[in-house]
């Protein structure tokens, strides 16, 4: 609403005194926009805005130069984590005039003075996600522009609603941050228990899922916490699913137009290259599934759908032509069909973490990092992420595919992913030439025998890398007289005579530690020699005889700290004449399996006792996987319970299935 008057300022923003002036009032109407499209004013008027927020996010208000509304956007996204601080408006030139950012609920009162240059200068909201579908113009003009009057009438004719024979009841619709998204995400809750996400900012339905609505955690002024979703997804959409048929290797742009109620149920409008696009979603009667029906305006030729092969539903459409996983439709086609997606039980993944948003769930518990695709989990001193998905659901067949990066492929990462504590469920692990998964008990010794100090169960003492000449990526360094520890698990297939081999530095000597072996003293007060410098590394052996299966070594300090450790190596002296010192970073084949830096995809299928491994989409090999021994109600997590080396995780899935051959090389591709 528009009013010309002479008040007295309420509020003054750029120290203006006004006599005379416009006011007007905004606020803002379902679909992520003002409810104000545009509104004109004089050349050097002085205007009085009060914008009311009776919408669920926050929003605030950014006048512009002419033509300076994507540069003042884009500049508002780079503010990144200072965003919030500045009210999400940059301090660049184009930027007239503001309010700050105004909460759910409440209003603020904005003054200031036009520009005496006549011209478009647009306003809009530069919260993250919303400036690019939330905006308005405000004509500074000597005479009232027939273009305002266009965007006026557009936008009445948005709030008109058309009737179905659909037999529909009213959908609940939440505009909020939501996982996997961007930020102008759509939530509806659709009558018969079903919910999806519909993106905004992708003109795009993100996914789908049953059982319940979402859970929201605290008010929007804390925004980076993310809504938890009551039920299981069942459907995700990778990427916008349309191309035209002359440029079928193009993703098309898309602009967000809005949405309207048909019954109570959200369509959705929006532009895909030169054409409109109507999409109405609801539930499917009698299945789990939905309904999607499309119109397209203006088409001038043919399109296609691209359905994903790792969808969790099947797909079938009233009009087009399929032809493998593509739908070709004509133009005529276009103009109006309905698609239904039927839900295929424990297809879809039981979890995805894309790692993009993880810290809004998890914000002190790690850090985001460049990933494979997006944002990357970086599990260094992070602790593990926990979930509820019981290893019972598991225990007749599972899948996992990953991506993973190592900064030293030779460090073994006893725990990547598993469920439980050590012992009580699985553990998929790497010891630096294949993967595992069992319990780490299990785990297979290179031939070298060298188990990195770092890597192992460290008590008190603390994990230290800056003197040179270690193995691995550093060592132990016991610094107390009492109470520090490590610990190490191995296993030996053949009783023999052996060697317990400790790499240290002490110079000096003496600083005797304790040493046992499986929970017997081995030898009370060893005394290391002297090795002269602190980059100087030598050999402590103690002869043992060891049977086969598992072992614990165990180095305690008892009263005068200790050396610096570099790692335990478990040697046969039955093979005296190939008898030698380990080298750092070796493995059996000479080269890690691994290379440094890089991000390989991982996948994993289990079923019928076995575990098969994948790695860049290439059969690894399989190896024996029983179930039984392990305790049903032990729950996933991600992130080593067992201290390895640090490793960034991406775009992580878990199944209830196992994975078949051609949807990792699926997931490979991605």
């Amino acid at each position: 609403m528009i009013f010309r008057k002479s008040p007295l300022a309420v509020l003054v923003f750029w120290a203006v005194t006004f006599t005379h002036g416009v006011e007007i009032r905004m606020g803002v109407k379902p679909g992520l926009k003002f409810d104000l499209p545009g509104f004109h004013v004089l050349p050097g008027e002085r205007v009085k805005l009060t914008f009311t927020n009776n919408d669920e996010m926050m929003h605030n208000i950014v006048f512009t130069s002419p033509g300076k509304r994507m540069q003042v956007v884009e500049a508002a996204i780079a503010l990144g984590a200072q965003g919030l601080e500045k009210q999400f408006v940059p301090e660049i030139p184009a930027v007239l005039a503001y309010t700050p950012i105004v909460m759910p609920g409440q209003k603020f009162v904005l003054e200031f003075k036009a520009s005496k240059e006549s011209g478009e200068y647009p306003y809009v909201c530069t919260f993250p996600g919303h400036g690019f579908i939330m905006h308005g113009t405000m004509f500074v003009s000597k005479v009232r522009p027939e273009a305002l009057d266009g965007l006026l009438k557009k936008s009445s004719e948005e709030l008109t609603a058309e009737p179905t024979d659909l037999p529909l009841s009213k959908a609940k619709l939440v505009r909020t941050f939501m996982p996997g998204s961007s930020p102008a995400a759509i939530a509806v809750a659709l009558p018969g228990g079903h919910a999806y996400c519909w993106d905004a900012g992708n003109c795009r339905l993100r996914y789908a899922w049953r059982g319940g609505f979402i859970q929201r955690h605290g008010s929007y002024g804390r925004w980076r916490t993310l809504p938890t979703l009551l039920g299981p997804v069942y459907y995700r959409e990778p990427q916008f699913p349309f191309r035209f048929m002359d440029k079928p290797d193009e993703v098309p742009s898309t602009q967000f137009l809005g949405y309207r109620f048909i019954d109570g149920i959200p369509e959705f409008r929006y532009r895909v290259g030169p054409s409109e696009v109507r999409e109405f979603i609801v539930k499917l009667p009698g299945r789990s599934g939905l309904v999607r029906r499309f119109s397209f305006k203006g088409l001038k030729q043919g399109v296609q759908f691209r359905r994903d092969i790792l969808a969790g539903v099947d797909f079938t459409s009233d009009k087009g032509t399929w032809r493998g996983d593509t739908l070709y439709l004509s133009a005529a086609d276009a103009v109006e069909f309905t698609m239904e997606m039927v839900e295929v039980a424990d297809r879809a993944p039981t979890e995805y973490w894309s790692m993009d948003d993880l810290t809004r769930h998890y914000s002190n518990k790690g850090r985001l990092t460049e990933g494979h695709l997006g944002r990357a989990w970086l599990f260094d001193s992070s602790p593990v992420i926990p979930t509820e998905h019981a290893f019972g659901n598991f225990a007749d067949a599972l899948g996992l595919s990953f991506w993973i990066r190592v900064s030293n492929p030779a460090i073994s990462q006893p725990s990547i992913c598993g469920w439980g504590e050590n012992g009580s469920g699985p553990v998929l692990s790497y010891d630096g030439v294949g993967f595992h998964l069992g319990t780490t008990k299990e785990l297979p010794v290179p031939n070298s025998g060298q188990l990195e100090a770092e890597s192992a169960k460290v008590q008190g003492a603390s994990r230290a890398s800056k003197n040179r000449g270690h193995a691995g990526s550093g060592y132990v360094d016991f610094s107390k007289d009492v109470g520090e520890s490590i610990e190490w698990i191995f296993q030996v297939e053949r009783a023999g005579e052996y060697l317990l081999r400790f790499r240290y530095a002490l110079p000096g000597g003496g600083r005797p530690l304790k040493v046992e072996l499986d929970g017997a003293v081995l030898v009370a007060s060893y005394a290391f020699a002297d090795s002269k410098t602190w980059e100087s590394w030598q050999n402590a052996d103690i002869p043992v005889r060891l049977e086969p299966g598992n072992h614990v070594v165990r180095l305690s300090s008892i009263g005068s700290s200790g050396p610096n450790v570099d790692y335990l190596a478990i040697l046969n002296t039955d093979d005296a004449p190939n008898f030698h010192s380990p080298t750092p970073d070796s493995s059996p084949s000479g080269k890690p399996l691994l290379a440094k830096e890089v991000w390989h995809h991982v996948a994993v299928s289990a079923t019928n006792g076995k575990a098969t491994f994948f790695l860049d989409g290439e059969k690894l090999g399989v190896e024996p996987f029983l179930t039984e021994s392990f305790a049903r109600d032990t729950e996933f997590y991600l992130g080593p319970k067992l201290r390895g080396g640090p490793f960034k995780l991406d775009e992580f899935r878990l199944y209830s299935r196992p994975l078949k051959e051609a949807e990792v090389k699926e997931l490979l591709a991605r």
